[in-house]
């Protein structure tokens, strides 16, 4: 009932304001995932609920509303639609050798899906086609030089947020990682959601240097 209360407020605000849906969900990444790891609502896909809300309520009124354009239009756009792409395709070629049925129902309850579950592979490739919707949703609609000077102080501290915590995972192991399984994932939940919201501060980072060199 909550996680639908706040999807709904959040879908309702994107279609107003894409621009503030946008920043909250920036501020509130590290937020989330720093209060699921204590303990608070742990195991709800809160983030991914999130996101879902946002995009879902974007797409249909940039493409049927507004019709305004989802090609990128610069390089490195077009370099996070073949990453994307390939993400889909490997978990096609994954998903191929079992049953529709078997498949779809699984899909259902996916975000409840552990590690070490058989088809995990299908939460993974979301939460990684995250951060990279999410930063094709900020190169389209944040273009105002101004604006990014106001948001970039806020990735910038989250950088910084993110680098403290994977140091200090690696160096004295808390959270305890396990090689072979995963790795540091520190101050997230889960190694996916580490790699997405790394893969969206990358390619930031890469436009800016573009942008600025």
């Amino acid at each position: 009932m909550v996680v639908g209360s706040v999807a709904a407020v959040i879908a309702i605000l994107a279609l107003w304001k894409i621009e503030w849906a946008l920043y909250g969900f920036v501020i509130f990444i590290p937020v989330v995932s720093g209060f699921q790891m204590i303990g608070f609502m742990k195991g709800l896909p809160l983030l991914s609920v999130g996101f879902a809300s946002v995009f879902l309520a974007w797409l249909p009124k940039r493409w049927a509303w507004k019709k305004e354009q989802l090609a990128p239009g610069t390089g490195i756009g077009n370099l996070v639609d073949v990453l994307s792409g390939i993400v889909l395709l490997s978990l096609i070629m994954l998903l191929i050798p079992y049953p529709l049925d078997f498949v779809f129902s699984r899909v259902w309850c996916y975000p409840f899906v552990g590690q070490n579950q058989l088809l995990y592979c299908i939460d993974g490739s979301y939460v990684i086609l995250q951060g990279l919707f999410f930063y094709r949703v900020m190169a389209l609609e944040i273009r105002d030089v101004r604006v990014w000077k106001r948001i970039l102080p806020v990735i910038y501290v989250q950088s910084l947020i993110i680098i403290s915590f994977s140091l200090f995972q690696w160096v004295y192991g808390v959270p305890r990682m396990h090689w072979g399984l995963y790795g540091i994932k520190s101050p997230f939940d889960d190694i996916h959601s580490y790699g997405s919201y790394v893969i969206i501060l990358f390619f930031l980072f890469l436009v800016l240097s573009f942008r600025d060199g």
